[in-house]
């Protein structure tokens, strides 16, 4: 699942910080599954990374994202594994 090529492999948990506020060098790679797919890297951090933005998928998904602290994560499993119609 794709939820899983973007967790740390670490288990269950893979929502990962996907506010928009975390992140630079944002540019659109493509969609998946009707999300908007991005490559990034997270502020103060060289590595690129490819993900969601929260805010798209607060409208398009809200019960996918979950606030933390003062930014917003995206349940990643929950995103890809719903039923698309």
């Amino acid at each position: 699942a794709a939820g899983a090529l973007l967790s740390s492999g670490g288990g269950a948990a893979a929502a990962a910080g996907s506010d928009i506020r975390m992140k630079e060098n944002i540019a659109k790679i493509g969609e998946l599954q009707g999300h908007t797919i991005y490559k990034f890297n997270y502020i103060g951090d060289p590595k690129v990374i490819i993900g969601v933005m929260a805010q798209d998928i607060q409208e398009t998904d809200p019960d996918c994202v979950v606030p933390v602290g003062d930014y917003l994560y995206v349940d990643y499993n929950k995103l890809f594994n719903e039923v698309q119609p």
